[in-house]
């Protein structure tokens, strides 16, 4: 076992070996920090940005509203009259301000509060959404290129064997060893190898190009570097389950949505329910004179207070004091009835769409817990793969070293630990791959590298 074990790191260290890898090196964590260059990335800022404003400014409108006014007036009279001579001037300059405000719970404005909030929070969660999603994206196109490049190398590597079977066929041939056919079928091996080489040229190209395109940054020849094991302990399934009930971003906005149907059907009852009508109390001289007067919206919420007073000319009228109470309750209203119960239907749809938004999230839970747990055998698995490759290179070794083996073979053999070490390399990616899609699916995951 611990022979085994010191073989599968050997091969890990030689994945990961190159002269150049401390410099010129894009680590996965790197590319990540590099992600808010992407378009995408910062579209969702923008989304997110905006929400936060039209929230600030549903908070603004139930705050306390100021306007001030003047009015002046001159005139001249064109004829006469017992009381006022023509070619009498007259002139008066007033000024006035009004103020409002929402007052009651059930004002207009604390209801678009309420729904600016909940926009604002799906947009918190639209963006976590979408910031988890490029980072996964990132994640499994950085692998991709890690081993297309890997892919690259051991085509290259068969191409050169391939190259050397040929030679050694072509003197057995001139030497009656081997028939025409054999030789034939050598070349077609070797010209399969070129092609082979030519895609995994081509496959590595366009992994890389989408690798710098979704970080919007150039590709420099920089080195990949290999996965690490990520943390392979996972949480009891039943503990996931509750975490994603809890912390999903579609659970959540499915919540939400829910909240804007309740809203909506507690506004069209107070709205149906609630009479229209208003309180006021007036102060002040009438037409001409200062005035000071406030009025309630019962059904709005909403307080008002204006006044106004005349900066020349005096008025000798009384001062009152004056209260008035105004109210209307529909007693037939088949308009507010349908809003009341369309709002009831809508609230309906809301909670079973949350009911089958959960359901969902159990399942896909379920489904990455269990893929996790494959991708994890056959991880254990490649292990064996490759310690029994690095096994049979070494025998290869030591029977070349006796003669009974000629150093084409133990170069083939070379070549099976070098494709069983990225064939780790690969599953290790997988793994790691499947336990950040695990995480996010609960809700849990922060768009970190493994």
């Amino acid at each position: 076992m611990n022979a085994t074990r010191t073989l599968i790191c050997s091969a890990l260290l030689l994945i990961g070996s190159s002269p150049g890898l401390a410099v010129g090196t894009l680590t996965l964590k790197a590319a990540l920090q590099q992600l808010p260059n992407a378009l995408e990335w910062q579209s969702v800022d923008l989304t997110f940005a905006a929400a936060g404003q039209s929230l600030n400014a549903a908070r603004a409108a139930t705050g306390l509203s100021l306007t001030v006014g003047g009015d002046a007036q001159a005139g001249v009279a064109v004829i006469g009259s017992p009381q006022v001579s023509a070619g009498t001037t007259a002139a008066s300059l007033s000024v006035s301000g009004s103020a409002s405000l929402a007052l009651l719970p059930w004002s207009a404005g604390f209801d678009g509060v309420r729904t600016a909030t909940r926009a604002y929070d799906r947009a918190a969660l639209d963006l976590r959404d979408t910031r988890n999603t490029l980072a996964i994206n990132l994640t499994q196109s950085y692998q991709s290129a890690r081993i297309a490049q890997l892919d690259l190398d051991n085509a290259r590597s068969s191409e050169t064997l391939a190259a050397q079977q040929l030679a050694v066929a072509s003197k057995q041939q001139q030497n009656g060893q081997v028939t025409k056919d054999s030789l034939e079928n050598t070349r077609k091996l070797l010209e399969n190898a070129k092609l082979t080489t030519l895609q995994a040229t081509q496959n590595l190209e366009l992994s890389r190009t989408q690798l710098f395109n979704a970080i919007q940054a150039t590709d420099a020849g920089e080195t990949l570097e290999p996965p690490t094991p990520a943390v392979t302990a996972t949480q009891p399934l039943e503990t996931l389950l509750q975490t994603a009930l809890t912390q999903r971003v579609d659970v959540l906005k499915a919540v939400s949505k829910v909240g804007d149907a309740e809203d909506a059907l507690n506004v069209a009852t107070r709205n149906r329910l609630l009479p229209s009508g208003s309180v006021g109390v007036s102060f002040g001289q009438g037409n001409g004179g200062t005035n000071l007067s406030s009025n309630l919206g019962i059904a709005t919420g909403n307080l008002s207070v204006t006044g106004s007073t005349p900066l020349t000319g005096s008025n000798t009228t009384a001062t009152s004091l004056t209260v008035s109470v105004s109210a209307n309750i529909a007693v037939f209203d088949p308009n507010a009835d349908a809003k009341i119960r369309s709002a009831s239907l809508s609230l309906d749809s809301s909670r079973k769409s949350l009911e089958s938004t959960r359901q969902a999230a159990v399942l896909d839970v379920r489904q990455k817990y269990a893929d996790a747990l494959l991708q994890r055998q056959r991880y254990t698995f490649q292990q064996q793969v490759l310690s029994n490759a690095v096994s049979a290179l070494e025998t290869a070794k030591k029977r070349f070293a006796l003669g009974s083996l000629t150093a084409l073979e133990v170069t083939q053999a070379q070549l099976t630990v070098s494709q069983a070490q990225r064939d780790l390399e690969n599953q290790l990616a997988t793994l790691n791959l499947s336990l950040i899609r695990l995480e996010n699916a609960t809700g849990s995951y922060k768009g970190e590298s493994p």
